[in-house]
């Protein structure tokens, strides 16, 4: 039998978003395993290298499947994978039956494989079990104003989180909040932040300087927006009404009502590759942190943006956002409230360079750090 040493569940995922470049650059790294299993539902997954993957089949649905599962997503709470349980089941016994795991880690989301916790650790109760949470999930920012979606997901915590030995969380925030909801588990609730990626930073920063835009000055937002707590109206409105030579470039994958009206002021582009996305934000004049109206979240490119030496514009509305504990940390930001004056105004500023030379220490923040993080975890129950 070959032992295997860590085995990831999941979900597919793209390298291009946060959470599949968490496992890309948690999980390879050379201080966390040197062999890894990633299982994934769909062949649609990019692949990592070196990784050994085994695929849960896709339940297929006519031409119509794009349409039906968008539907479906509506409907379902909290995902479509619950029915998908079985299918994961049956493959686990196949990869267990040949494989001896130390380490089981499930990545949430979707946040109903963490109903997988119960089956691994009763058949096999050897392995450290670990849910990795992307997001939290009861007090997620969805769940805002929906209280049959919270007393659903309270219950899938409660019968889920007491199989795990550990709950990996992204800020101390989430990790204090689920510590008030299940202080019996207090102790498994554990921070590895969403970390920078140096090669990445370092690309921005060799390409900086000359490279920048003359052309008029050029503000770069790469991330998502979203109607209910990061919604870019006002940022659109803003940049519309300035009276000098500026433009917003805008890179993400965007709902079509959140999209700006075509303008010479804001320019939209899909979202590209990280390589091409280095390149764009070397050449840009200064960068747009667009915080959370509200919650426990913090947006994914948070720290990788204040590391980029770039001046920034941060809007924020909530004084209490987990954020701050970043933003407060560097230099080189602009800090303004979501409303059309403020935001004009900050992009004045920045233009004129008032603001102090950018700086963000991120070293404590990077992958291999964050993967330090999680070996320590893994190494404290295995001692």
């Amino acid at each position: 039998m070959q032992d295997k040493h860590l085995i990831l569940i999941t979900s597919d995922f793209k390298i291009t978003s946060a959470q599949g470049l968490r496992y890309a650059l948690l999980y390879s790294n050379k201080f966390t395993v040197e062999n890894n299993i990633n299982l994934v539902y769909s062949s649609n997954s990019d692949k990592l290298d070196g990784w050994d993957t085994y695929t849960v089949r896709q339940i297929k649905f006519p031409l119509t499947y794009t349409v039906i599962n968008r539907i479906l997503r509506r409907i379902i709470y909290p995902d479509v994978y619950i029915f998908r349980l079985e299918q994961y089941k049956k493959k686990l016994r196949l990869i267990f039956s040949n494989n001896a795991f130390e380490n089981v880690i499930i990545g949430c989301t979707p946040f109903s494989l963490l109903l997988l916790g119960k089956w691994i650790k009763t058949n096999y109760p050897f392995s450290l079990l670990i849910a990795d949470m992307s997001d939290p999930f009861s007090f997620n920012m969805g769940n805002r104003g929906r209280p049959i979606r919270v007393r659903i997901s309270r219950c899938i915590e409660r019968r889920a989180f007491p199989y795990f030995d550990k709950i990996i969380v992204l800020n101390e925030t989430i990790q204090q909040r689920y510590q008030q909801l299940y202080p019996k588990i207090e102790d498994r609730f554990q921070v590895i932040e969403q970390g920078v990626d140096e090669v990445y930073i370092r690309k921005i920063q060799e390409l900086s300087g000359s490279n920048t835009i003359t052309d008029g000055f050029t503000f770069l937002y790469a991330g998502a927006f979203y109607k209910r707590q990061r919604n870019p109206a006002n940022l659109y409105k803003a940049f519309e009404s300035t009276d000098i030579n500026c433009k917003l470039e805008i890179y993400g994958n965007l709902r079509k009502s959140l999209k700006p009206k075509r303008s010479s002021k804001i320019i939209y582009h899909s979202s590209i590759d990280r390589k091409e996305l280095a390149y764009i934000t070397a050449t840009a004049n200064a960068l747009i942190l667009f915080d959370n109206d509200y919650g426990f979240q913090v947006p994914g490119k948070t720290i990788e943006t204040l590391a980029s030496g770039k001046p920034i514009l941060f809007i924020y509305k909530n004084k209490n956002s987990p954020t701050l504990k970043y933003v407060k940390n560097a230099s080189g930001v602009v800090w303004v409230k979501n409303s059309i004056p403020e935001i004009r105004e900050g992009i004045y500023k920045i233009i004129k360079g008032e603001y102090t030379q950018p700086y963000f220490d991120y070293s404590q923040y990077t992958w291999e750090q964050m993967s330090i993080k999680l070996k320590s975890i893994i190494d404290k129950k295995e001692k």
